[in-house]
């Protein structure tokens, strides 16, 4: 699904942006409070960038809730744990996770460790 049929104010956290995002889905979900839902959002570059967007979708959302940075889905589609999530394109970042469980994150758009 392209971004822009959801994404319609500037960046991921917009307004009216999650709720057009969840509206593509939510009458199809027989019964959204106990469904849950994992989101891989390009944007949730940092800890505090993942727990804002969670914040929003929580809000909106009534079943359990996973957010990650879209580069994190990487890990769990290849299958093997503990993995490094790399992406390469037109921006860059390197997603993983240390020995507590906790996200780190290099690049992105301020190209710094977290």
């Amino acid at each position: 699904m392209a971004t822009s049929t959801w994404q319609q104010q500037p960046g991921l956290f917009g307004a009216g942006n999650v709720a057009r995002l969840l509206g593509l889905f939510r009458d199809d979900v027989p019964d959204p409070g106990r469904t849950p839902l994992a989101i891989g959002a390009h944007g949730c570059d940092s800890a505090e960038l993942v727990a804002r967007f969670d914040a929003l979708v929580r809000g909106q959302w009534e079943g359990p809730l996973r957010v990650v940075n879209d580069a994190e889905l990487l890990a769990p589609a290849y299958g093997p744990e503990p993995a490094i999530c790399l992406i390469v394109g037109t921006g860059s970042i390197v997603i993983g996770r240390d020995a507590a469980g906790n996200p780190v994150y290099v690049g992105g758009p301020r190209m710094v460790a977290r």
